[in-house]
């Protein structure tokens, strides 16, 4: 079985060998869809096996302090969600090539002004900015579509099959949190609470950020430095973010409320700014998936969960001093050197 960390050792205690083997078949089946997504988003950073694999060590850390609590049949949607909750973003040649024809392109451009004046001035064949932005949208949409065509039996667990949960957590990760509020997340299911695996979900992708998910040799290939396009200028700015960042660190013996510590070393104050920025959404998304912790389950209502950020290890490289050697921050937090 492949090393998942605490998640694995959760499901390794799962009696059937059978449900262990069809989690790894559907993992092995993700990771091949994953590798199609960089072909219909060339300039984005990583969403491949790469980003499933610290999602689930990000999961594993956040559910440390009560990871004696998680029950098999949860940590096998968690690994799962994990590999495919991106999987959407992944379209052949030909899907790509169809677009155009969809339904629901139709109604995407209905709703956005810029994408349908673009798609117009092109005679009617959507550019690749407008299709990227599509694919995006309906990624979380489209699990069930690379769902539906695994074998099903891998998404059986015993008797009933998972494709249902899955889909449901997967699709979370792009909805509101409040969502997670809704019946739909009843806390039981064949003893699994799916909204404590959807927030585990949501706070471990928005806290994979850091060098692993853009690599200085793929951002160099890319050339996003000279943007040449909106879209590439837009990428530019999200590598720099990643490329910047050493990530978050966890305590030891994290308390509810517990703060994590993020290092980043940006070397220009855009960049910096960018970073400051994104923290504050995830301090957002933090708090409120605290709130929805509270109508998860009894077992992890009182799991600790991360309020804070400590950016007192975001080191400015490229700020330049004053002439007495220091560097200064204004009313928000930006280092600058007036």
């Amino acid at each position: 079985m492949t090393d998942w960390g605490p998640l694995g050792e959760v499901l390794a205690a799962e009696p059937s060998r059978e449900n262990q083997a069809n989690v790894g078949k559907l993992a092995d089946r993700a990771e091949d869809l994953l590798k199609l997504v960089r072909e219909t988003f060339p300039t984005y950073t990583l969403h491949d096996e790469q980003h499933a694999e610290n999602v689930i060590a990000l999961m594993g850390k956040l559910a440390a302090p009560r990871i004696d609590q998680m029950r098999p049949l949860e940590a096998a949607l968690l690994i799962l969600a994990a590999y495919f909750h991106d999987a959407g973003m992944a379209y052949t040649a030909e899907e790509i090539a169809a677009i155009a024809d969809e339904d629901e392109f139709r109604s995407f451009l209905d709703g956005d002004d810029e994408a349908f004046v673009a798609t117009e001035r092109s005679g009617g064949v959507p550019p690749t900015g407008v299709i990227e932005r599509y694919c995006r949208a309906r990624h979380a949409d489209r699990v069930w579509t690379h769902l539906e065509e695994c074998d099903p039996s891998w998404l059986r667990w015993g008797a009933a099959s998972i494709i249902e949960p899955l889909a449901l957590i997967c699709r979370s990760h792009n909805e509101p949190a409040t969502a997670l509020n809704e019946e739909r997340f009843k806390k039981d299911h064949r003893k699994a609470d799916l909204r404590f695996c959807a927030i585990m979900l949501r706070l471990a992708d928005i806290l994979d950020f850091d060098q692993s998910r853009a690599p200085r040799v793929i951002y160099d290939l890319l050339g996003l430095a000279r943007h040449g396009t909106p879209e590439a200028a837009t990428s530019d700015a999200e590598w720099q973010k990643h490329l910047a960042a050493g990530g978050f660190e966890f305590p030891e013996n994290p308390q509810r409320g517990y703060s994590l510590q993020f290092v980043a070393g940006p070397t220009n104050p855009g960049v910096e700014h960018d970073l400051r920025s994104f923290l504050e959404v995830v301090r957002e998304e933090l708090l409120r998936c605290r709130t929805i912790a509270d109508n998860c389950d009894d077992r992890w209502r009182t799991l600790p969960l991360p309020a804070e950020i400590d950016t007192s290890t975001i080191t400015s490289h490229g700020t330049p001093q004053l002439p007495d050697g220091s560097r200064r921050k204004d009313e928000n937090g930006w280092w600058w050197s007036r």
